[in-house]
């Protein structure tokens, strides 16, 4: 994931059981964010269009799946992204 964009280009199959993708699978609208490492990659985010039919992610991505009227996905992405949404990840 690079800030703003979903890095696609190298996509791997994984072995799951349908319990697994049902619990894991992607949705529209679906907002993944970076675990992070260095402090300028925590928090990186990207709301999911569902590019690729039944994906799950990594271990090292977070999906929040906000209800259908609490938030709109595209406002949290960009909130996180803001310099008060980095702060906000980086404060003790």
């Amino acid at each position: 994931m690079k800030d703003g964009q979903l890095a696609l280009e190298d996509v791997y199959s994984v072995h799951a059981s349908d319990l697994e993708i049902e619990k894991w699978r992607l949705r529209r609208g679906d907002l993944l964010l970076t675990e992070g490492g260095d402090p300028d990659k925590l928090g990186r985010g990207r709301c999911w269009e569902e590019q690729i039919p039944e994906c799950i992610h990594q271990n090292h991505i977070f999906r929040v799946r906000f209800g259908a009227a609490a938030v709109l996905p595209e406002f949290a992405a960009l909130q996180a992204a803001s310099p008060y949404g980095k702060g906000y990840f980086l404060r003790p």
